[in-house]
């Protein structure tokens, strides 16, 4: 019901759904529509039909695309029609099959003239003119003949006509456009002006908001909507709850929108924006798309930045990122159009959520600019606090997208002034910014440092508990310094300080019930333990994490969780479940904010397919890891990303041992320099074995014995058996 309730608008009073971050409350609203319609076909089949999807919002489209992949084991026909500019993926499905509408041949041209005009032999000539002009398109023979009886050249009635004048006189217009421009000129005045107003007020068009534009006396105002009617100019499409109507064709309305002057157009659409705002008064925010897009064309500049604002709000709470980036944009052009005097603190705004409503919707150029931008204004307006916010999105921006060797180095810089320049009480913003300084510090090797961000932002949090709003937006922000400091103690090899922390992250995920964090605690608890060699507890918490992820359809959580689930099961010889485990997805990129956030840089996968014995996968993901991890100095990433790249070269034989004594070399380099003990440990492992095999046993030997005294002094349990295993091989 909460997801039914958000579509209409109405408050949801109900915990668990306001608990759920915007792109939670999407999923669950398009799977409650898919639901919906899944029930009713078990009670009787279903024929559903969505017509013109060229004129489609992205969510309804989004509803369709779910509910596409249900229909093979439900008792439902799904029709839909568009023109050949729509774009789906649903073409390669083997339950779908696409009719193209063409031309008629001249056969069934034919028999649709003679439905349309009848069969006296008088009329063949004209047939003839109309097959040959309109190349049997049916829209331009019914508006042909529409013309033709209009003009009074051909008179009678349906299906029974009877030519006015001999054919070798009769125009058909060239093109399909044409004719309906001619049309709608022969129009009286003011059914012509009541049409053009309908136009400009869009595809859709409430009779309440024409009633007040067309400006006419009611009874003028209903005959002529029935003259348009009667015309097919438009059709009616809905009584309740108020009457609306629609037109016949994108063509027809692309014609009559045309016919407008430019000056009459912008006019109107002002004056629509305000014949919406006194019609809806009370439902501002339910209309305020539409305000805007009239606003914007009515060069109304003031109303178009405040309402492509509120509709950018709405937009992001309902997780359509593109959308609002798009009307944040908006705002932004809206503004500059109104030159002095202009409200720079709305403009400031728009660019605070329109690099939010980037990052969500993968976008990543144009970053730096926005980010000047924002600096710009917050520093004309002399805002100290939106400097802050600004100077954390640019850390953000430097961390997950900047491309180049001082990326993280600049992150962890802004991330810092940010901390400075926010007020003691902007506890998200003062929290994110530790967060962001460590996380970077992290990926730079600089593990002691993250530890200590992470630390400094945890310390920031009060001991009293905070009101529920503060839960939802700021606590999730803590789970994640947590996690992530578990990452760091076990990248230096301090497991048992690295289980505290992620447990504590864990049980902040729990009290808050956020969906988000809590597979995401899960897949760093789950992360920890595997590293430790508790493969069976690492299990566990792989598999908790992904029946969170899958029961909120959380698409990143249910990725990352299962690839350390089946990571886990292949460790163990469990070969079968371990597949089975496996996310159908496994393409060597990703989005910068997956592969530098969770998935590090493609450690997580690379290793997970590594385990499963799928090379050319796991290559392709080592590959496209190390070039990224490289480009920004990503040391800490770049160490397990070398130990998959040896280990790999291993498994193609002893053509690649060179190559792979290099990758090994170049390990215990690295880590030694980072303090990573962990991998020091597992290169100490991996050329004991390419000696081993190379027949340098007394070598050999001398790596296993450190080795054994790393894992064991780290209490790496299953890595512990691993290389006590490789020494008696050389007994």
């Amino acid at each position: 019901m909460p997801a039914f309730l958000a579509l209409l608008d109405v408050p949801a009073e109900d915990a668990q759904w306001q608990a759920l971050d915007p792109p939670q409350r999407r999923q669950r609203t398009l799977d409650a529509v898919r639901r919906l319609l899944l029930r009713e076909s078990q009670v009787q089949p279903q024929l559903l039909v969505f017509e013109d999807l060229h004129w489609i919002d992205s969510e309804t489209q989004a509803v369709l695309d779910s509910l596409v992949g249900s229909l093979p084991t439900t008792r439902i026909l799904l029709l839909v029609n568009y023109r050949p500019e729509h774009r789906h993926d649903w073409g390669g499905k083997t339950y779908y099959r696409q009719l193209q509408i063409t031309a008629l041949p001249p056969g069934s041209a034919e028999e649709l003239l003679v439905a349309l005009l009848g069969d006296d032999t008088a009329l063949e000539p004209l047939k003839r003119i109309l097959i040959e002009r309109t190349e049997g398109s049916p829209f331009f023979l019914e508006e042909s003949v529409r013309t033709l009886i209009e003009t009074k050249v051909l008179t009678g009635e349906r299906g029974a006509h009877r030519l006015g004048m001999s054919a070798e006189q009769i125009q058909v217009p060239a093109t399909v456009q044409a004719v309906l421009a001619a049309r709608v000129d022969r129009l009286p005045p003011e059914e012509k002006s009541l049409l053009q107003t309908a136009a400009v007020i869009g595809k859709d068009v409430p009779e309440a908001v024409l009633r007040i534009i067309g400006d006419l006396p009611e009874p003028d105002f209903q005959r002529g909507l029935a003259h348009l009617q009667a015309a097919e100019f438009l059709y009616e499409t809905s009584l309740f709850p108020e009457a609306e109507y629609t037109f016949k064709h994108a063509l027809t309305h692309e014609v009559v929108y045309g016919s407008l002057l430019l000056a009459r157009r912008r006019a109107l659409h002002a004056h629509i924006t305000r014949a919406i705002e006194q019609l809806y008064a009370d439902r501002l925010i339910e209309q305020a798309e539409r305000l805007a897009y009239h606003a914007l064309r009515g060069e109304d500049w003031s109303r178009a930045a405040r309402y492509s604002l509120l509709a950018g709000g709405r937009a992001m709470a309902q997780a359509r990122y593109a959308a609002g980036a798009a009307l944040y944009e908006t705002v932004i052009r809206a503004i500059d159009h109104q030159g002095e005097g202009a409200d720079l603190s709305l403009k400031l705004d728009a660019c605070l959520e329109l690099w939010v409503a980037r990052v969500e919707s993968g976008l990543a150029e144009g970053f730096e600019e926005l980010g000047e931008r924002a600096e710009a204004l917050a520093r004309a307006l002399d805002d100290r606090q939106r400097l802050a916010q600004v100077r954390v999105r640019q850390a953000q921006g430097s961390w997950i997208i900047w491309v180049g060797p001082d990326g993280l180095t600049t992150a962890i810089e802004r991330a810092r002034e940010a901390f400075d320049l926010a007020v003691p009480s902007d506890l998200r913003t003062r929290s994110y910014a530790r967060f962001l300084a460590g996380a970077a510090s992290l990926a730079l090797g600089r593990l002691r440092d993250a530890i200590r961000e992470f630390d400094a932002g945890v310390e920031l949090f009060p001991a009293t508990p905070v009101d529920r709003e503060t839960q939802r937006s700021v606590l999730p922000i803590r789970a994640n310094l947590r996690a992530w400091q578990a990452e760091a103690y076990a990248a230096l090899g301090e497991f048992e300080a690295a289980l505290r922390s992620a447990a504590e992250a864990q049980q902040i995920a729990n009290e808050i019930d956020h969906p988000q964090t809590r597979w995401l605690a899960s897949a760093y608890s789950g992360h920890v333990l595997l590293a430790k060699g508790e493969i069976d507890a690492a299990a566990r918490t792989y598999a908790s994490g992904l029946a969170n992820a899958k029961d909120r359809e959380l698409i990143q959580g249910v990725r990352v969780t299962s690839l350390g689930l089946a990571h886990c099961r292949f460790l163990v010889g469990r070969a079968a479940e371990g597949m089975k485990s496996m996310p159908e997805d496994r393409t060597p990129g990703g989005t910068l904010n997956f592969l530098r956030s969770v998935g590090r840089y493609g450690v997580l996968p690379a290793s997970t397919y590594l385990a499963a014995g799928l090379l050319d996968e796991a290559q392709a993901v080592i590959a496209h890891g190390l070039a990224l991890a490289t480009a920004v100095n990503a040391r800490a990433y770049q160490v397990p990303l070398f130990r998959l790249r040896a280990e790999a070269l291993a498994m193609r034989g002893p053509d690649h041992r060179d190559e792979a004594s290099r990758c090994w070399r170049q390990i215990l380099e690295l880590a030694t320099d980072l303090g990573m003990r962990p991998e020091l440990a597992h290169a100490h492992l991996g050329l004991a074995r390419l000696l081993r095999n190379a027949g340098a046993h007394e070598q050999a030997r001398e790596h296993l014995t450190t080795a054994t005294t790393m894992y064991r002094e780290m209490g790496m349990t299953y890595w512990l058996e691993q290389v006590e295993a490789e020494a008696r091989t050389l007994a």
